[in-house]
């Protein structure tokens, strides 16, 4: 939570606000959910409309939605673990496809956590054209991603790998050793 909505929390609800984790500490349901499959998809309801379109659309509980402890953002994190023991009563019975499938059809916002491979490998990335490959000192081929912008003033050219060593001089100067400091790094196995 950032300084200015601890803040506000603070104003307008004298206590602090509670640790929660990779949750959103004012706002709930926000965060990761594990799936039947083991797999992680992370909620953002931020509103009562999409409350409403996740416990009648998602979880088929419409009754969810007019619980007192859940009716608004404050009630429902004041009541976060009840809360998440009723969204993971369904959660446990759904693929992370199924539950991101119906959570887009409810207009719930929502994301599938990844890992770093999984990131490697999503689609998107792919559907972008954000990798490219580059050549390496020992031959083989590298994947390496583009830059997040795509510019028209300027184009990106990745160079090869450089090999171990190859701008460590260059780097040197740009630290302000000059040839003789340098030297005497590579003489004491420094560099």
């Amino acid at each position: 939570m950032d300084a200015a909505a601890s803040a506000l929390r603070h104003w307008h609800r004298p206590r602090s606000a509670p640790v929660s984790g990779a949750h959103h500490a004012s706002i709930a349901p926000y965060g990761p959910f594990r799936c039947g499959n083991g797999a992680t998809v992370h909620l953002a309801v931020q509103n009562e409309p999409q409350w409403t379109r996740l416990c009648e659309q998602v979880l088929r509980r419409p009754e969810l939605a007019v619980d007192p402890r859940f009716t608004t953002v404050a009630s429902r994190v004041d009541h976060r673990d009840e809360l998440h023991s009723e969204l993971q009563r369904t959660f446990d019975g759904l693929t992370a496809e199924e539950l991101l499938l119906a959570l887009d059809t409810a207009d719930v916002p929502a994301a599938r956590t990844r890992d770093v491979l999984g990131l490697a490998d999503h689609p998107q990335l792919a559907a972008r054209d954000r990798w490219r490959e580059v050549p390496t000192p020992g031959g083989a081929q590298a994947r390496m991603l583009r830059p997040p912008v795509d510019a028209t003033h300027w184009s990106w050219s990745p160079t090869p790998v450089p090999r171990l060593g190859q701008h460590t001089g260059e780097v040197l100067r740009w630290l302000g050793y000059d040839d003789q400091s340098a030297r005497e790094l590579h003489e004491k196995g420094v560099v």
